[in-house]
C-alpha cells in the first residue's frame, strides 16, 4: 500500500537494521521496516508560525462552519474536530510520554517503534530522549508500570539508553478513528458542503 502511494519504505534484515540504527540490539529481532524519507517535527508550532508569516492568516475562534467561511473549509482541528463535525467518528486516546533532561551526546537518531514491546523512543533536536509505553492508558498512578515497560524495551533493543533517566511524564491525547486510519474527504451536513480532514495518529 505504501509503495502504491510512492512511499519508499522497505523491509530490512536484522543486520541491516543494526547498520541503520547504531547501538540497536538486533539479535532478538527478525527484521524491521524502514523508510529513509520519514521524519518528524520537533516543534510543529514553528510550521504554523511559518505559514502565518507567508500567508494572510487570521486567528480567531470557530464555533461552527458555514458558507460565510468559504466554498470549502479544511478542518484540521485535531481533537477539536468533533466539535465542528460531530458526525466524524473521532475519539480521544491517552498518550503518556517520558522525557529525559537534554543530553548533549546524540544517542539515537531514528525513531524506533516496537509494537511487540509496546515501546517507542527517539531523541529530539534539543537532546531530550523521548520514550513511551505505547499501551499506557488510564491513571498516572500507573507510571512505574509504564516506566518498567520502557526500561524493558531499552534493555531489549537500545542498551545505549540504559543510563538515561526519565524524570518527566507528559500526558496528552491523540485524535484517532476507530480503525486508526485517517479521514480525508467531503462531509455534508444540512445544506453546507465542506471538505473535512482529520489527522490521526496510531
Amino acid at each position: 500500500m505504501q509503495h502504491a502511494e510512492a512511499v519508499p519504505s522497505r523491509m530490512v534484515t536484522s543486520e541491516e537494521a543494526a547498520d541503520l540504527v547504531p547501538g540497536l540490539r538486533a539479535d532478538g529481532i527478525a527484521g524491521a521496516s524502514w523508510c529513509a524519507a520519514d521524519g518528524f517535527f520537533d516543534r510543529p508550532q514553528r510550521v504554523v508560525e511559518a505559514f502565518a508569516q507567508a500567508l494572510d492568516i487570521r486567528i480567531q475562534s470557530v464555533d461552527s462552519l458555514g458558507r460565510r467561511l468559504g466554498d470549502a473549509v479544511v478542518v484540521a482541528a485535531g481533537a477539536g474536530t468533533r466539535e465542528l463535525l460531530p458526525e466524524l467518528p473521532i475519539e480521544l486516546e491517552d498518550r503518556f510520554l517520558f522525557l529525559s533532561e537534554p543530553i548533549r551526546e546524540r544517542l539515537l537518531e531514528p525513531l524506533i517503534v516496537s509494537s511487540e514491546c509496546r515501546f517507542a523512543a527517539k531523541q529530539l533536536g534539543d537532546g531530550r530522549v523521548l520514550a513511551s509505553d505505547l499501551g499506557a492508558r488510564g491513571d498516572e498512578a500507573q507510571r512505574e508500570t509504564w516506566r518498567a515497560t520502557v526500561q524493558a524495551g531499552i534493555e531489549e533493543l537500545l542498551p545505549q539508553l540504559a543510563h538515561v533517566s526519565f524524570p518527566v511524564l507528559i500526558h496528552g491525547k491523540y485524535d484517532v478513528t476507530p480503525d486508526h486510519q485517517p479521514l480525508v474527504g467531503r462531509s455534508k451536513t444540512g445544506s453546507t458542503s465542506r471538505l473535512a480532514s482529520a489527522a490521526t495518529a496510531s
